[in-house]
């Protein structure tokens, strides 16, 4: 990778309020795929966290505050545990992989669901990768 900065944004949602121990799994998960990641070195980390949020929509304090930084230019990449981590609406899902993601230019990885935009074909394709557990 050159020179040019490289932000991940690491984003981890819990629904009920607990412990801390999801959420702190789900971190260090993120942390350590985001160091794995050959093609991008020396990138900035953000994390984002809601505790106690619902996927049902994106009215989540940390998810929006993500998504401004997102239309500001300011994050490449954005990291999840899973695919319901960020949404459990597959509509919402397929508006941000389809649209909102490649409009802004942003790589999207699901770890648990082995999904890296960057590497889908073909353009179109969130439909065909959707986990069985969001149908």
């Amino acid at each position: 990778m050159n020179n040019v900065p490289y932000t991940i944004a690491l984003y981890v949602r819990q629904a009920r309020k607990d412990n801390g121990m999801c959420i702190q799994n789900q971190k260090l998960a993120l942390r350590q795929y985001a160091d794995s990641m050959e093609d991008v070195q020396n990138a900035e980390i953000l994390e984002f966290v809601d505790n106690g949020c619902s996927g049902a929509s994106f009215d989540r304090p940390k998810a929006q505050e993500m998504f401004d930084l997102v239309r500001e230019g300011k994050i490449n990449c954005i990291l999840v545990k899973n695919i319901s981590r960020l949404s459990r609406s597959v509509i919402d899902i397929a508006d941000c992989t389809e649209r909102f993601f490649p409009l802004h230019g942003v790589r999207f990885i699901s770890i648990d669901d082995t999904l890296d935009t960057e590497k889908l074909q073909g353009g179109t394709g969130s439909l065909l990768w959707l986990p069985q557990r969001m149908t």
